[in-house]
């Protein structure tokens, strides 16, 4: 059973000799009829009852009763956007009814702004675009951000139109559970069909076009399908080329090869933010792949892998707490990584940042040796890397506070790339020129002019001779003789 009309113009504070009157004028064929009016028809058709034709039907209605009967109209049209009956539960009270008609304005508000999103949407540019399977979880959570703050024809998140399910669902919240918002319910219900969803797909569609590189496999995928201008249908397609098994399952080797080999050493090798970075994205690839890891192995882990001795006591600590008062991961992650910051300053601490800035590769302060490292500057056991780079590492955000110390390193080493190559211009010019002079030289000798011989024995100061130069020897030689 549902709540009968009279009823709701009653708690809309309209008088019972005027119910009859409003409901032929406005709905007589039921609630959902309000559906074909907007707030601002809603007003008009109020003020016109001032002005019945038979003056004894003419009445005026209180500005509350007015809002009421908006308020009411944007309810039915929120109940027909996700396909719902307009009509209210037998158990709904008064104050429930004035709270849910409130809501439908609010939500009116928000939806007229975040219609606004969806004006930008067609130029929004997510830096970077789709290019490769490398880029698709953070290019997907940024598209999913997008699409759910941006409202469509239909009047709700356009992220409906690339959810899984395609049919309508309505989540069952248990008994002491959450009911999910207003805006989730919608993109899981909100009906598939009619003229307002062919809008949404087709901004949708422009959007991702948009944000996918034209030179990437991620275009070759959707380019037959762009004709179609279905949004639903690129996004289809995306996801059986990056979320099928195989990329599944490279995700998940890439997790494993995380699980086994990730340690947190000190903030020189690598930063505790990029370690727990790691850690989640690894997690993340179990959970996606159905192989999520249990709370208790990630701590246990947590405990085995952080193998910085400054931290050894803090984690005796949590160690010790964790049987008073249990932890998950992520919180144990966030007290660790509260402590960090206090090692960093510590004074102990500062002076080997000293030795390495100022260090020599004596010092063994930084090192030409090895690979890149995969993050950071410094290579596992704490020495700068001075090394090959490759562009897109060099410009990282975790290499580039280095930049500096690296090039003064490789001029001191001749190693810097620019200058190695001038100086090496240099030295083969002046190789070049020596070589010159002394074929001159032996020219000039091999013409066998005596006043040139003499010329240049007389021009030579005999610096040398008081050490055992050339002259001094050709003197000893006459006098043996």
């Amino acid at each position: 059973m549902a709540i009968d009309n009279n009823t709701l113009l009653t708690w809309s504070r309209i008088a019972a000799n005027r119910q009859i009157t409003v409901t032929n004028e406005l709905f007589p064929g039921g609630l959902e009829e309000l559906n074909d009016y907007t707030a601002e028809e809603i007003k008009d058709a109020v003020k016109n009852f001032r002005s019945h034709p038979t003056a004894n039907q003419r009445f005026s209605l209180s500005a509350n009763s007015t809002k009421k009967l908006v308020q009411l109209t944007l309810w039915v049209k929120d109940r027909i956007r996700l396909g719902q009956d307009v009509e209210f539960d037998d158990g709904t009270t008064q104050a429930e009814f004035v709270s849910m008609i409130d809501e439908s304005q609010q939500r009116e508000k928000i939806r007229q702004e975040r219609k606004k999103n969806t004006e930008g949407l067609a130029t929004m540019k997510i830096d970077p675009p789709l290019k490769a399977s490398s880029g698709w979880d953070g290019w997907k959570d940024s598209v999913k951000t997008a699409l759910m703050l941006a409202y469509g024809s239909k009047g709700v998140p356009l992220l409906y139109v690339i959810r899984t399910i395609p049919a309508s669902t309505f989540p069952v919240v248990p008994v002491g559970g959450v009911a999910p918002s207003w805006e989730e319910l919608a993109i899981d219900a909100a009906p598939l069909t009619g003229l307002d969803y062919d809008a949404d797909r087709k901004t949708v569609h422009l959007f991702l076009l948009n944000n996918i590189s034209e030179d990437s496999d991620a275009h070759a995928y959707i380019h037959p399908l762009v004709s179609r201008n279905d949004g639903r249908l690129d996004w289809q397609a995306l996801c059986e080329r990056y979320e099928n098994a195989a990329t599944i399952q490279a995700r998940v080797n890439q997790a494993n090869k995380t699980w086994e080999m990730l340690v947190y050493k000190n903030e020189r090798a690598m930063s505790f933010e990029a370690f727990s970075k790691k850690l989640t994205k690894a997690l993340q690839y179990f959970d996606d792949a159905g192989r999520a890891k249990h709370d208790g192995d990630v701590i246990d882990w947590i405990w085995r892998h952080i193998q910085c001795g400054e931290l050894s006591q803090h984690l005796s600590a949590l160690k010790v707490g964790q049987s008073i008062y249990v932890r998950t991961s992520k919180q144990i992650l966030q007290e660790i990584a509260k402590e960090v910051p206090n090692l960093s300053k510590a004074s102990n601490f500062e002076p080997r940042i000293s030795e390495i800035q100022q260090g020599s590769s004596e010092s063994s302060g930084f090192t030409f040796d090895g690979s890149t490292p995969s993050s950071g500057a410094h290579t596992s056991d704490g020495k700068l890397y001075c090394g090959t780079y490759s562009p897109s590492r060099w410009f990282s955000d975790d290499v580039k506070p280095f930049h500096e110390q690296i090039r003064e390193h490789r001029d001191k080493q001749g190693r810097n790339s620019t200058k190695s190559k001038n100086a090496n211009r240099k030295l083969q010019e002046l190789r070049a020129t020596n070589a010159e002079l002394k074929r001159n030289l032996s020219a000039l000798k091999s013409g066998g002019r005596d006043d040139d011989t003499v010329a240049t024995e007389e021009s030579h100061d005999n610096a040398g001779d008081a050490f055992g130069g050339r002259e001094s020897m050709k003197k000893k030689s006459k006098d043996n003789k």
